[in-house]
């Protein structure tokens, strides 16, 4: 049987145009900060809370990059046998400020240059960061 989740992930880039990645406790796999989305929440109240609790980062939340939601990229298998076809919301957004420390859902965030992304990377982020990368411009320096 297959799960189907509704997501929210990000696009956090630093002034050196490297994005921003974690590697999860559940399967290991490095991703885009973000998390499901609760009953009770907005997408932009489950992002910002997904990536406070996840990395510690405050951010802003700005446009709207895609939805993915192919059954053949947008799928993934975890260790304990689940699989889960992900509808993903994937956003751009500015890193404000480190606000806490992560949580136990995080092994550990860096920010990655998008030519030398992490190998054990989740499958279905590949397209997402490819496109958000070929739309977004350079940010500016500080």
């Amino acid at each position: 049987m297959i799960l189907r989740r509704v997501t929210a992930g990000a696009v956090v880039r630093n002034s050196s145009n490297q994005i921003l990645l974690q590697r999860r406790s559940d399967d290991g796999f490095w991703s885009l900060p973000g998390g499901g989305i609760e009953a009770n929440e907005t997408v932009l109240e489950c992002l910002t809370r997904e990536i406070l609790e996840e990395t510690g980062w405050q951010v802003e939340v700005r446009n709207l990059l895609g939805i993915y939601s192919s059954p053949l990229t947008q799928t993934h298998t975890y260790p304990d046998g689940n699989m889960v076809q992900f509808v993903a919301l994937v956003f751009e957004a500015r890193a404000l400020k480190v606000q806490q420390e992560m949580d136990s859902e995080s092994l550990e965030i860096r920010f990655f240059d998008v030519q030398k992304l992490p190998e054990k990377l989740h499958s279905n982020n590949l397209e997402m960061i490819s496109d958000a990368f070929s739309r977004l411009p350079r940010p500016l320096l500080r």
